[in-house]
């Protein structure tokens, strides 16, 4: 039996957090022993994780003060180092921000406190390996003979400093998991050397679960015509542009309610655009729900108006749950949805309102999609199975 353990930060309600927590679901334990180690254990998704697994806390670690690193240098006799450390410090602060960047990521990476666990695994997943503390975390701290990255994000729409320290790290581990082709392509734009070491893993959906969770009652009654939209409020979503657009089709003479579900850093701003537009009994934010799906299930069609995707988790729980689709043509997209299946937008307020417009031309015929079966999982579970091998 193979000892598994897999880094992650806290089970808050998001997409990467429900594939997790369904990958956690699927794995066969009569072959893999899993600990799951987060580094917050309040997370109000850390109920949902299976009884299988192992769950421990880990604690992030800073890394060791920079006079002690040059003290550590010193008693080595070290002094070259000493000099280039301090030369390239210096310059560092008075010219380059690049190089700024470039000194403090390889001095973290090289000198955080190495305090490992006792048990040696088999394999360590970081399984959010766009966070380059988890990456740490999960190669300095934990033995294990193969380290893996599983990537759930665009690094094109990462800042500047986490592209220039990541691919860095990166090339201490072993395998790399993409969880689409269009986050593979961005992964190999700032590591192409990876080629080799990396493959494309769909995220996996529990079907019956989402199905029957959507036959559960709501407060709210869903009846004429109904937007849904689902996700961690937040820049990259474009929930933003809701508002606006809610009002221009109010303009242009239609009568429905938008329910978007979720929460994070832009609620604020979206709750006050929705007051300033005279929207509160039109766009309905609902606040984070640990079961979306009946919004998904009663709404007449699901509109998801994100700047960046890796693999929507919420429009493909949407196509599980036979709805009429609208999104932004971004990365991953294309990869859940052909031409036909859902009507493809720019992100941007007019795109958005002529999209809606034209998918509520069909709204009534059939979804133009093919049913989700579990075949689409067991695929992905052999891809799993093989690079856990």
């Amino acid at each position: 039996m193979k000892k598994i353990a897999i880094v992650y930060g806290t089970l808050v309600c998001g997409g990467v957090e429900k594939a997790l927590l369904t990958m956690l679901r699927r794995f066969d334990y009569s072959k893999y022993d899993i600990t799951l180690l987060v580094e917050h254990d309040d997370g109000p998704l850390q109920n949902l994780v299976d009884t299988r697994v192992n769950v421990r806390k880990w604690e992030q670690k800073n890394s060791i003060k920079y006079t002690t690193y040059l003290k550590q240098l010193c008693a080595k006799r070290e002094f070259r180092a000493v000099l280039v450390s301090i030369w390239y410090r210096l310059l560092a602060h008075l010219f380059n921000k690049d190089i700024q960047r470039n000194v403090k990521y390889s001095y973290e990476s090289q000198n955080v406190e190495k305090k490992r666990f006792k048990e040696q695994f088999d394999i360590v997943i970081s399984y959010q390996a766009l966070s380059y503390w988890h990456l740490l975390y999960a190669r300095n701290y934990i033995m294990a003979k193969k380290y893996i990255c599983w990537i759930h994000g665009n690094m094109k729409y990462l800042e500047k400093e986490y592209t220039v320290m990541l691919p860095k790290i990166f090339n201490w581990f072993d395998r790399f998991v993409c969880v689409s082709n269009s986050v593979k392509e961005s992964f190999l734009y700032f590591s192409p050397k990876l080629g080799k070491k990396t493959t494309v893993i769909y995220n996996l959906f529990d079907i019956n679960g989402i199905q029957e969770s959507a036959k559960q009652p709501i407060i709210e009654t869903m009846d004429g015509l109904t937007f849904t939209t689902v996700g961690r409020i937040s820049p990259e979503k474009g929930q933003l542009m809701i508002p606006m657009i809610a009002k221009e089709l109010l303009n242009l003479g239609y009568t429905f309610k938008w329910y978007v579900v979720g929460d994070g850093s832009d609620m604020e701003q979206l709750k006050k655009s929705v007051e300033e537009l005279s929207l509160k009994d039109v766009v309905i934010l609902t606040g984070m729900k640990e079961n979306p799906y009946p919004y998904i299930k009663n709404c007449s069609l699901y509109i998801q108006p994100s700047y960046t995707e890796g693999f929507c988790l919420s429009t493909f729980e949407a196509k599980i749950l036979g709805r009429h689709i609208v999104v932004t043509d971004v990365p991953g997209m294309r990869e859940q949805f052909a031409e036909n299946e859902a009507i493809f937008c720019v992100p941007t307020v007019p795109s958005l309102v002529n999209g809606i417009q034209r998918a509520l031309e069909t709204i009534d015929l059939p979804v133009p999609y093919k049913k989700v079966t579990d075949e689409f999982n067991q695929e992905q579970l052999r891809k799993i199975d093989k690079i856990l091998s």
